[in-house]
């Protein structure tokens, strides 16, 4: 079915031998949230993404690898990067607030990014429970021009709102992930407006051990296809 695709296979990845990483504080409503801001030194990003960290009740921070990896992908793809610890992680302040305060955490993170940056166009992704935070905090944010998901775990939390976004929308399932069941996102999928795009990667776990290029290959293919048009045709009105 449209939107629906089998996961590229890996792809040869590196970083950019400029690339700079930076901790910084991030302004918030409850105090500044740690972060991590990935750029390359001299040469101006084609793209932002903020990228947040799966729960955390369960020791999720932004230096977990799938964060990581997921966030590397962007950079290759000439994003600056940032990732960040939600509230009661880490350095940064507060209390768990079951993903509620966490996507005003995500929107203060993209405030910051979008400060160091104007006018560039952002994308909001997430992993796990960060994926479900990018899923709700994106559709309603104009500063948001693209969601990427990985192993959001959709039958969790209410995603009805995604039929009415008409903002480009990717997510990544391994098919035999044993934390949010691929069940669960078939059945919710078919309900997201469109332009969307689903990625499986066979055999793959919750967590994508042993299969992080491929997770990392779905989001260079999703970049590149016709339902992130809207957004490459953003980057390149500013380039132009």
């Amino acid at each position: 079915m449209p939107g629906d695709t089998q996961a590229p296979g890996a792809r040869a990845t590196t970083r950019p031998a400029e690339a700079r990483v930076r901790k910084v504080a991030i302004p918030s409503a409850i105090g500044d949230l740690e972060g991590v801001y990935e750029f390359v030194e001299g040469t101006p990003p084609r793209a932002l993404a903020v990228v947040c960290h799966p729960h955390p009740l369960f020791a999720g921070t932004m230096h977990n690898k799938v964060v990581f990896r997921t966030a590397e992908a962007f950079q290759q793809a000439g994003f600056a990067t940032l990732r960040f610890n939600f509230r009661s992680v880490g350095a940064s302040p507060g209390t768990h607030d079951d993903g509620h305060g966490e996507q005003e955490d995500a929107r203060a993170a993209i405030s910051w990014l979008v400060a160091q940056h104007p006018g560039v166009p952002l994308a909001l992704a997430g992993f796990s429970f960060g994926g479900s935070v990018a899923l709700n905090a994106g559709p309603g944010d104009e500063r948001v021009r693209l969601i990427w998901a990985v192993a959001p775990g959709v039958g969790r939390r209410d995603f009805s709102h995604l039929a009415l976004s008409d903002k480009p929308k990717g997510v990544v399932q391994g098919t035999v992930d044993e934390l949010c069941p691929l069940a669960d996102l078939e059945q919710a999928f078919p309900s997201w407006a469109d332009p969307k795009a689903k990625y499986l990667i066979e055999g793959a776990d919750h967590f994508f051990n042993g299969r992080l290029r491929e997770m990392q290959a779905a989001l260079h293919t999703f970049l590149e296809a016709p339902e992130a048009a809207s957004f490459r045709a953003a980057v390149e009105a500013r380039s132009a």
